[in-house]
């Protein structure tokens, strides 16, 4: 069904934030998009890669200056905020702990600010993330689920998440947090694990690369498909009651059945070609991350059908018919 209305995308040039924007616009909304440095960002290439063609307005933004971001929502007046930026590797955080803070819980808090100020009737959703979490038990993680968090990451995303609960619950803003899992897709970075394993394959198969170095094989995560998570965000931000959900496929595998599904759709043993690196295993790591994502499957009706061994398979079928 074809909407009305506009929409801003803070950090429209990473995974979520261009197929957030191909859904949005596809259903008729305006949408803004802002980067930090369009000219330098991968916005461009990464529309393409996922055959968006329609116009998104991109603006220039550094979403930690409080007063930048004031002005891009009083001037747009958007009916929809998504923030999607920030810094999205745990193994990352702990290099710059403090790089890592200032582009999430600040970044939040000027956007909840400038809504209070500016128009409270915006719908803001913000991207959370499940490594908040305590994952050391073999229950399936649910909203109610232990916090725990092990990284810098996941201590600032779990911050953001409690500032937008007290703004949701004290000022009456419409604010909620999607508890992501891992998504994957071709617009993933090549330090993401999911991607390493796809374009080493790739190069494996053309001769380029002889194996691949990997850490712990045996960990096990509930792994889903990015476009479906980018729909479930667009269904919890459109609904009449502000929730905050996990977002996850519901199944976990290991990350060698992940590495040997990958192979296997290119004739390849994956045996021969990996070598396992002790110094790529982190510590605290739990082995094993299972979910249940009743709650948005339940308010929103949305289902996940790409996971387990077959987000492997269209994965690395994806990047083939890109070259």
């Amino acid at each position: 069904m074809t909407q009305t209305g506009k929409v801003l995308i803070i950090g429209v040039s990473g995974q979520d934030g261009s197929y957030l924007a191909k859904i949005l616009c596809n259903l008729g909304y305006r949408v803004y998009g802002t980067s930090r440095n369009p000219a330098q960002a991968t916005i461009g290439q990464n529309f393409n890669a996922i055959q968006f063609r329609q116009k998104v307005t991109i603006l220039a933004l550094n979403p930690e200056d409080s007063e930048a971001v004031y002005h891009i929502i009083n001037d747009l007046q958007p009916n929809y905020i998504f923030n999607m930026s920030g810094q999205t590797s745990v193994g990352n955080s702990f290099k710059d702990e403090h790089a890592t803070y200032q582009s999430i819980v600040p970044v939040v808090e000027n956007i909840l600010n400038a809504i209070e100020e500016t128009n409270s009737s915006i719908k803001f959703l913000n991207a959370g993330s499940g490594e908040m979490f305590d994952a050391s038990s073999n229950q399936d993680i649910t909203e109610d689920s232990k916090i725990k968090p092990l990284s810098p990451y996941a201590e600032a995303k779990f911050e953001a998440f409690n500032m937008i609960k007290n703004f949701r619950n004290k000022k009456k803003i419409f604010a909620v947090t999607p508890i992501l899992f891992n998504h994957e897709s071709i617009l993933r970075p090549n330090h993401f694990v999911s991607m390493k394993i796809i374009t080493s394959a790739y190069q494996i198969l053309n001769g380029q690369l002889e194996y691949m170095e990997i850490g712990n094989i045996s960990i096990e995560r509930d792994w889903g498909w990015a476009p479906e998570y980018a729909d479930a965000m667009v269904r919890l931000i459109t609904q009449d009651d502000p929730q905050d959900c996990i977002i996850a496929s519901g199944q976990t595998i290991s990350l060698q059945c992940f590495i040997e599904t990958v192979f296997s759709e290119l004739n390849l043993n994956y045996h021969n070609h990996i070598k396992i690196n002790r110094s790529l295993f982190r510590s605290n790591e739990a082995m094993r991350i299972s979910t249940n994502p009743y709650k948005i499957m339940k308010l929103t009706s949305w289902k996940p059908s790409i996971k387990g061994p077959k987000l492997g398979k269209h994965l690395i079928n994806e990047y083939l018919s890109l070259k």
